[in-house]
């Protein structure tokens, strides 16, 4: 674990593009998937001590019980009768296409994040949150967002591909782990900028998660970072 670990650190602190077109098993990939699940286990729990900390130095000082704060939003956020599907399923698919597919640089995989992206955007200012739609509303939005991505695909055709240079791989791929990371803030509900500075304490764990799947997926792809994904969320639902 600690060799797994130690190859994660390194791709993370100088990342390239060095796995992108070697091929791998499905058995090396399945080892990944399971490595991957356990070391995030192991580092989220090492990763308890300084959130705890700070959770509690929040109560003690503004009375205030955010890991309460937490759940009461993602109960309001989440119909309940669908919370382990959404969080399960749905929320890798979704936020794994959004953070990670594009991150091939292929213009599909650009189109299709940026569609998706575009599809949140529009719930967002509708007034709604996409995890409180019923099944067959999602499906729909999904239908919607996938004919709007073939569309747009056909028509930006003619749009030249842009060589991405490593030092550019390294920034996008850094800012990609970043907002990810930065992205579960919102799990807390409004932000309360008397404690601005412990929000980044409160995601840490989806900081290394998000490290852990940009790994995954430009090694083994997609798929393999969605099943880490689901995985990951599968268990800490069931906790």
């Amino acid at each position: 674990m600690s060799t797994y670990l130690k190859q994660i650190a390194s791709f993370t602190t100088n990342p390239d593009r060095t796995y992108i077109g070697q091929t791998f098993s499905v058995k090396e990939k399945c080892y990944d998937v399971i490595k991957s699940v356990v070391l995030y286990l192991m580092l989220s729990l090492i990763a308890c001590i300084p959130i705890f900390s700070v959770l509690k130095l929040i109560d003690f000082l503004f009375k205030i019980d955010m890991a309460q704060v937490r759940d009461n939003f993602v109960k309001k956020s989440i119909n309940k009768s669908d919370f382990i599907w959404v969080a399960a399923l749905l929320a890798p698919i979704i936020e794994e296409v959004v953070f990670r597919l594009w991150l091939s640089f292929k213009k599909r995989d650009i189109v299709i994040s940026l569609t998706l992206i575009s599809l949140l955007i529009a719930v967002k200012l509708n007034g709604h949150h996409i995890y409180q739609l019923q099944v067959d509303e999602i499906i729909k939005l999904l239908g919607i967002a996938t004919l709007s991505g073939i569309i747009i695909l056909f028509l930006s055709r003619r749009i030249p591909t842009v060589e991405i240079t490593n030092l550019a791989f390294k920034s996008i791929y850094w800012i990609s782990c970043a907002l990810f990371g930065l992205l579960h803030i919102t799990n807390f509900g409004t932000f309360n900028w008397k404690i601005a500075w412990a929000y980044p304490f409160f995601v840490i764990p989806q900081l290394l998660l998000g490290c852990i799947l940009g790994f995954i997926r430009i090694k083994d792809g997609l798929i393999w970072a969605i099943m880490v994904h689901c995985l990951v969320n599968f268990i800490l639902v069931k906790l």
